[in-house]
């Protein structure tokens, strides 16, 4: 198990990565949101604390298709 600091480290390393990147726990059709980088919050617009936790199709419940 990892220290807390080392915890802390990482989740800062993966919010400043400049790649759009969330993180989904695979409990479908839910798609739990586990986390997600800096650069996807600037992209979608929202907080973090607006994700975590919720499910992927009631953050965004718009069809990409259309």
């Amino acid at each position: 198990m990892q220290a807390s600091g080392d915890t802390q480290d990482l989740h800062r390393l993966f919010a400043a990565l400049p790649a759009r990147i969330l993180v989904l726990r695979p409990d479908a059709p839910r798609f739990t949101m586990l986390g997600a980088s800096d650069a996807y919050l600037e992209t979608c617009g929202k907080r973090l604390q607006d994700l975590l936790g919720h499910g992927l199709f009631e953050v965004f419940p718009e069809s990409p298709a259309g």
